[in-house]
């Protein structure tokens, strides 16, 4: 069995006794001295007692003290590294949002030009359709005006050959006409 608890229990129980002891005395410079003597005894067995204990209890709060501030520095350590790391990252990251911002800028712009380049095609083929529409509708047009320019002037021609020849000249043309084919075979 240890002595620690018997000494802290003798140390708490001597003044006690002591004053118990002291049935008041007629000297007071006496009742001092025994309170002095007391206090002494106390102090020493307080000493004795924790001679031990206060000095490794001191020793191991110090080592627990140092363990816990060298853990503080060092995850103060990591928090800085995380944290310039975070830092680094969100500059890197910023960097990455200019530079996407100009790609896709540059990216609207050859798109913008790239549909500028095939409108302007689409409307040089669509100009060249309309022309070359234009002057097979003006043919056609020519053309229709032509026929009808010469069913018109044999219309007139009739006409005119319907009042101007004879029957005897109509026989004469029609005899001529006869032997020119026959002067060909």
């Amino acid at each position: 069995m240890s002595r620690r608890p018997i000494l802290v229990a003798t140390a708490l129980l001597l003044p006690v006794a002591a004053y118990a002891s002291g049935g008041g005395s007629e000297h007071p410079w006496l009742d001092i001295v025994y309170k002095f003597i007391n206090f002494g005894g106390l102090i020493a067995i307080l000493y004795y007692a924790l001679r031990k204990t206060v000095p490794q209890m001191l020793k191991d709060r110090r080592e627990s003290i140092s363990r816990e501030l060298a853990a503080a520095l060092e995850a103060k350590a990591y928090a800085e590294e995380k944290l310039a790391d975070y830092r680094k990252r969100v500059a890197d990251f910023e960097l990455e949002a200019a530079k996407l911002k100009e790609e896709f800028l540059a990216e609207g712009e050859a798109q913008k030009q790239a549909i500028l380049r095939d409108a302007e095609i689409a409307a040089e083929n669509i100009r060249k359709n309309a022309q070359a529409a234009g002057e097979r509708e003006y043919r056609r047009i020519s053309d229709e005006l032509r026929t009808e320019a010469v069913r018109q002037a044999l219309v007139l021609a009739e006409e005119i050959l319907k009042k101007g020849y004879s029957a005897e000249d109509q026989k004469k043309a029609l005899e001529l006409t006869i032997k020119k084919i026959e002067g060909l075979h």
